[in-house]
């Protein structure tokens, strides 16, 4: 059985914002201890400041971690990473590994899980339920006229929405993935 509390042997794709990120990476170079390694990581959009993690040398290999309180304040959403190398006898720099991953909310009470498709069909039959005891469509008050999507158009949507939230079942997907658009 592996310790969930020991690093992980590369970069997960994903993270999640106020835990402990660790993970543990072979060195590119001789001797670790002779070189820094930053980790930075900026949002794929741009928005918000930098995040940096300094690599500490763990026996000849790089040991990434930032604790709970580090990643709390981050946003979920995509980032870009790029390691930083520097040789601490002359500042030499040169660019090492980069990559992106995922960085998702901590899950908290009240948290929507779904994905947009599965909020977009229960709405849908939570309207077709609502309306199954009503039977006026539109409806006329001093001169304003208010009208409801048929049923039928509801039930097409319902089903269309049906497909697709069996399709990310399927793939096994998860609430931060894109919609799948309508045709």
């Amino acid at each position: 059985m592996t310790d969930p509390f020991a690093p992980a042997d590369r970069i997960p794709a994903r993270l999640t914002a106020g835990t402990r990120w660790a993970w543990r990476i072979a060195s590119p170079v001789t001797d670790p201890a002779e070189v820094s390694a930053v980790w930075t990581f900026v949002r794929h959009d741009g928005a918000g400041a930098a995040f940096e993690i300094t690599a500490t040398n763990d026996g000849g290999a790089y040991l990434v971690e930032a604790t709970a309180a580090q990643t709390a304040a981050l946003a979920a959403g995509p980032y870009l990473y790029a390691v930083t190398l520097t040789r601490t006898a002359d500042g030499l720099t040169v660019a090492g590994d980069s990559g992106g991953v995922e960085v998702v909310a901590k899950l908290a009470a009240g948290t929507d899980r779904r994905t947009f498709n599965r909020r977009m069909l229960d709405a849908i039959s939570a309207t077709i339920e609502g309306r199954a005891t009503t039977d006026a469509e539109s409806l006329t008050i001093e001169g304003r006229t208010i009208a409801k999507t048929p049923l039928e158009s509801l039930a097409d949507l319902r089903a269309r929405y049906a497909r697709m939230v069996a399709a990310e079942e399927r793939r096994g997907s998860t609430w931060r993935r894109r919609p799948i658009q309508l045709r």
